[in-house]
């Protein structure tokens, strides 16, 4: 399962962590998500405790508001001490070498390397998310779900490369908290079709047309199941969620996009990932338990699977459906 640690000074921010902690919960799941490090037991060493906390995590969330640093007396700031709970999670997260996302909230300026310890002078440097406190909040929160997302292929695809002992392709994931991966033997049989259908490309066996299915890129198991389908669709580069837009429906041509893409080669080549007819786009799913009521009542000529994720964070989730037995 994916972790996410979300660092925030409660005096600078704790309304607004409540906000995006409860929207990300709804596409991650609560297990997935982590805060209140320094909810430390009487005794404990806390640097110690927060090192732990932070080992396991994938990604580190870092909350700054307008009083980020933090007042202390004599006109210092919070931040400049070290036994500063919110300097210590940011050095621990540096020092670990887990990807850090600052998220300035509202106007908020990122911090200037002269006003941190020497130890953040990194983080000014660090791309930062913005999340707006008012009527752009959802908006915001999408480009910040995509963001998170893609950082999340990565550590899966780095994960299963170490846990296999192999490389394996890039080429776009699932999300950990919403869908599990295929068994072992599916995989194998996974990467097996795809070296027999570049040797196909390479020898020149098989044509097909731009605007169909050429740019067929790889057949990916998807589900619990491993009886969910999907492809993914070669669409040259492309450079932002607008250019997915206008790219990923015309390439994918008789398929339906999902609404998800992901670079394989930067500036040479993204995806589009698209399904295969087995997953019933149905409208936003909040939870669990949102799924169990909507999925089941939309399916009137297969069976629900029991899975479900978001495609499209607040606009659009889908229900994987059991297919059919396969034809023989």
């Amino acid at each position: 399962m994916i972790k996410i640690t979300i660092s925030y000074r409660r005096e600078d921010s704790e309304a607004i962590t409540g906000r995006i902690f409860d929207r990300l919960s709804t596409i991650y799941g609560r297990d997935a998500l982590f805060r209140d490090i320094d909810s430390i037991p009487p005794g404990i060493d806390f640097r110690d405790h927060i090192t732990n906390a932070l080992h396991s995590s994938d990604i580190v969330v870092i909350i700054i508001g307008p009083r980020w640093l933090g007042r202390a007396q004599g006109g210092h700031s919070r931040i400049d001490a070290e036994t500063d709970f919110v300097r210590i999670e940011v050095e621990t997260a540096f020092k670990l070498g887990i990807p850090v996302i600052p998220v300035l909230i509202g106007t908020t300026r990122m911090p200037r390397p002269e006003q941190l310890p020497e130890t953040l002078r990194e983080l000014p440097f660090r791309n930062a998310v913005r999340i707006d406190t008012g009527q752009d909040f959802d908006l915001h929160m999408g480009r910040f779900i995509h963001d998170l997302n893609e950082i999340i292929k990565s550590r899966t695809a780095e994960r299963d490369a170490v846990e296999s002992g192999a490389q394996r392709p890039a080429v776009a994931r699932i999300p950990a908290a919403s869908r599990t991966g295929p068994p072992k033997s599916s995989r194998t049989a996974i990467l097996v079709g795809i070296g027999l259908l570049v040797l196909l490309v390479i020898a020149g066996i098989g044509f097909v047309t731009h605007q169909t299915s050429a740019h067929i890129w790889a057949l990916l198991v998807k589900g619990g199941t491993g009886r969910a389908y999907a492809v993914d669709v070669n669409a040259g580069p492309i450079w932002n969620n607008d250019d997915a837009n206008g790219k990923c429906p015309r390439v994918c041509s008789g398929l339906q996009w999902n609404g998800q893409w992901t670079t394989t080669q930067q500036g040479v080549m993204s995806v589009c990932e698209t399904t295969a007819g087995v997953d019933i786009p149905i409208g936003p799913i909040w939870n669990n338990d949102d799924a169990k009521g909507k999925c089941p009542a939309q399916l009137s000529r297969t069976t629900w699977s029991g899975q479900w994720w978001t495609t499209q964070p607040g606009t659009m989730s889908v229900c994987g459906c059991n297919p059919p037995p396969p034809v023989r």
